[in-house]
C-alpha cells in the first residue's frame, strides 16, 4: 500500500485534521511486516530479549500489533486525562509548529486532539476485549512514579519475566 511507519505512527504531524480522520479508520495490519524488519534490522547486530515499544499512536494499532508479535505483552499505563491531553496537545502544537512554522493552534485545535485521543482509547480498549486481558498489565503513573523498580518487578512478574539486579 505504500504505507510507511512514519505515516501509521504520527497522523498529528501536520495540521491535516482529514488525514487524521482518514487514518483512524485504516486497517493497520499491512504496516506490521515492515515494523518488524526495522526492527530485526536495528538490532540485528545485538538482538534485544524484549523490545520495548512506546508511541502514543500505538493505541490506534493494537490488533495489528498483537497479529505481529502473538507473545507481546501490552503495558497501559494510566494517566490523569487531563494532564495526559495537557500534555499532548503542547507536544503536538510543538511538532506542528516546527514543521509548519506559520501554523498557530486554532479554535478546533483542543476539539481535534480530544476526538482524535478518544477515538484511539475507545479503539484500544475494543482491542483489549478482542486481543484478551491476559495480555496487557495495567500500571497507574502516580505508582510507577512513587516506587519506579517495584513497578518494573510487577510488569516483569505479569510477563512471567524475573527482574534482575542490571
Amino acid at each position: 500500500t505504500g504505507d510507511t511507519l512514519c505515516d501509521k505512527g504520527h497522523p498529528l504531524t501536520l495540521p491535516v485534521p482529514s488525514y487524521a480522520t482518514w487514518w483512524r479508520t485504516r486497517d493497520h495490519a499491512s504496516v506490521m511486516g515492515y515494523h518488524d524488519r526495522v526492527l530485526r534490522l536495528l538490532h540485528s547486530h545485538r538482538p534485544p530479549r524484549r523490545w520495548l515499544l512506546k508511541m502514543p499512536s500505538y493505541i490506534f494499532l493494537l490488533p495489528a500489533l498483537a497479529a505481529q508479535h502473538p507473545d507481546a505483552c501490552f503495558v497501559w499505563t494510566h494517566r490523569d486525562p487531563t494532564t495526559a491531553m495537557a500534555s499532548t496537545c503542547s507536544t503536538v502544537a510543538d511538532s506542528r509548529s516546527q514543521r509548519t512554522p506559520t501554523w498557530l493552534p486554532g479554535p478546533t485545535f483542543d476539539r481535534e486532539m480530544l476526538d482524535h485521543w478518544a477515538e484511539g482509547v475507545q479503539q484500544a480498549m475494543a482491542a483489549r476485549d478482542l486481543i484478551g486481558e491476559d495480555r496487557f498489565v495495567d500500571v497507574a503513573q502516580h505508582e510507577l512514579e512513587a516506587d519506579a523498580v517495584g513497578t518494573a518487578e510487577g510488569i516483569y512478574g505479569s510477563a512471567g519475566l524475573t527482574l534482575g539486579p542490571g
